[in-house]
């Protein structure tokens, strides 16, 4: 027997490539995998991720050389703002009121380290960052090109006008918490400028019964409202390896596709596409 070894991103990819080739064919006419395999191309990303610019921990540089050593595209999404934080402890407020602070500061910072790595057909950056609320539901802003503007939003309506105009994708997470506890709130989501949903991360999964869940209250798949989503996974902390965008087909109320990625190029664009195509 002959020991070879493999990368990180050659397992994972080779583990849930063969994962999603199973799912695929559950719901779909059977398929040349052969065939499909010479047109398409695998990639994986994260577009979740946080480090010290905000109240994470982690540097900034490491986040995105972690990044590039492990996936194709990547989002770094610095907490940015949250216009309807409850009352907290004075230590809970300095935490988040810093944080907000050292995105705004170092917001020149992230948009160089972002173009700085951005690599066409290599490793494919997008400027992003969070915004959290209460009562819509916690959001990342994700941009498809560079000089992205740092806003802030007191409701969610403003914040999908400035999705609409700036041709960016918002994407919503933390699905299964409770409404009114940043948890995503169907009835004010748009699924054209929200086509990607986070059902994974660190808080834990939400894709339906028998899930586990953070808080299962809100579990998406019993959700009444159907919508057609892309689904995403992320790992969401510099210090512990990233995750990866997950590539799985449910038939649910919230048909979940892949937040990408089967295209002939990692070209930013075409990536960024793909995501508002929920392809």
């Amino acid at each position: 027997m002959v020991n070879q070894k493999l990368t990180r991103r050659q397992f994972v990819g080779g583990s849930l490539g063969a994962s999603l080739l199973a799912s695929v064919r559950i719901e779909s006419e059977p398929r040349d995998e052969m065939a499909f395999a010479s047109k398409y191309k695998l990639f994986w990303g994260d577009l979740h991720n946080h480090n010290a610019v905000g109240y994470a921990k982690g540097s900034l540089d490491r986040s995105f050389r972690i990044a590039r050593s492990l996936l194709d595209f990547y989002a770094f999404t610095p907490h940015s703002y949250w216009h309807d934080m409850p009352k907290v402890s004075e230590a809970t407020f300095n935490k988040f009121h810093n944080g907000f602070k050292t995105t705004k500061e170092r917001w020149p910072d992230v948009l160089r380290k972002c173009a700085e790595y951005h690599e066409v057909g290599k490793f494919v950056t997008f400027p992003g960052y969070e915004w959290h609320s209460s009562r819509y539901g916690d959001y990342c802003l994700i941009f498809s090109y560079d000089n992205a503007p740092l806003k802030t939003f007191n409701n969610l309506e403003s914040l999908q006008k400035f999705a609409r105009e700036k041709g960016i994708i918002v994407i919503p997470h933390h699905p299964a918490n409770r409404r009114g506890n940043r948890g995503a709130n169907f009835e004010t989501l748009r699924t054209d400028v929200s086509p990607v949903l986070e059902i994974y991360s660190e808080w834990g999964g939400s894709r339906g019964r028998g899930s586990v869940e953070v808080e299962p209250q809100q579990p998406v798949a019993d959700s009444e409202k159907g919508c057609l989503f892309s689904a995403s996974a992320s790992k969401m902390h510099a210090l512990r390896t990233l995750g990866k965008v997950i590539v799985q087909r449910q038939t649910c109320t919230h048909r979940f596709n892949s937040v990408n990625m089967h295209r002939l190029n990692l070209v930013r664009m075409i990536v960024f596409r793909n995501f508002k195509e929920r392809s």
